[in-house]
């Protein structure tokens, strides 16, 4: 019987070959781990799903388990309910688009943007929406100013908090009310401050800023009304914010 020729010395032996075969679909296999590990493009990904399971003849079915994963790996994941919008919504916090004119556009939505505190808040008496001394010293000389001869639109927010407030008969949201029409009507009759440049709004015990106070009794920073400077200005949303009698 004849012997088997020894191999050449150039040749590569055939394990080098499944060895190298094994290497480079596991570097394939890391590579679509390290694209798929961040859904940046939801939309995107979607359409790559759907190619896939057109291509493996898969039918039937949502796409929850793609939902989850959105959600799983979005620090912004929103509840169940909103997952259909989480990709279109947008934060309007975060934008500087115009607001939205209704289909009469007579009105306009919300105010856009961020806020900025105006002085600092002013606190109440339990059950009452009158203004103490120092009330009226910081309006007088840490928010009116800032207000006069400014052109953007000012938030007044009345607070309320705890049983004590309960005791004068008035619910949170009437004494959060009450509170900051006192300082509206302050800021207007006695700091001559343009009306058109304020808006009142409430917030009843909605947005304590002091929740240990519940043992001890309400604290009076709940008990306060607050006064924020918006981004958006005056001539944004009245037709005619001078008076003059014209529109725009």
């Amino acid at each position: 019987m004849g012997k088997r020729p020894p191999p050449a010395g150039n040749a590569v032996p055939e394990w080098v070959v499944t060895y190298g075969d094994l290497m480079s679909l596991l570097l394939c296999f890391f590579i679509l781990l390290a694209a798929f590990s961040e859904l940046k493009k939801p939309d995107e990904f979607q359409k790559v799903i759907d190619a896939i399971k057109e291509a493996l003849g898969a039918e039937g079915g949502d796409s929850s388990v793609i939902d989850e994963l959105m959600l799983a790996s979005s620090p912004d994941a929103l509840p169940d309910g909103r997952r259909k919008k989480m990709q279109k919504e947008k934060s309007r916090s975060d934008v500087n688009e115009q607001t939205t004119e209704g289909s009469d556009q007579t009105t306009s939505t919300l105010f856009r943007g961020q806020r900025w505190t105006i002085g600092r808040p002013l606190p109440f008496v339990a059950a009452s929406y009158e203004l103490t001394d120092q009330n009226k010293e910081d309006i007088r000389t840490l928010i009116a100013p800032y207000i006069r001869g400014s052109r953007k639109k000012f938030v007044v927010m009345g607070h309320a908090w705890g049983v004590e407030d309960r005791t004068g008969g008035l619910s949170y949201w009437e004494l959060s009310y009450r509170r900051a029409q006192t300082v509206v009507d302050f800021l207007i009759d006695e700091c001559e401050v343009d009306r058109n440049l304020l808006s009142l709004w409430v917030a009843g015990d909605t947005q304590p800023v002091k929740l240990e106070a519940r043992e001890g009794g309400a604290d009076a920073g709940n008990r306060r009304v607050d006064v924020f400077m918006t981004e958006v200005a005056v001539d944004d949303l009245h037709p005619d914010p001078q008076g003059t009698g014209r529109g725009r």
